[in-house]
């Protein structure tokens, strides 16, 4: 994910506070509910690219999810 690439088109408020907490790391984000139309899913697949484009956000290696 990208902030800078965001904020290079949309104001601050289309995500905060509605979708996303200010403050980073205080978003929990995950790919189902993406593909459920929430989170970033609320664009990405409507207004934005979709989300199955995988390498458009994740540009690194995949962490292992916590348990």
């Amino acid at each position: 994910f990208s902030h800078a690439v965001h904020t290079e088109w949309l104001a601050c408020s289309n995500c905060h506070n509605e979708l996303f907490k200010e403050k980073a790391g205080a978003n929990v984000i995950r790919m189902s509910d993406i593909f459920a139309g929430k989170s970033c899913g609320t664009c990405h697949g409507k207004v934005a690219f979709p989300p199955d484009q995988c390498f458009r956000c994740h540009n690194g290696p995949r962490r292992q999810a916590q348990d």
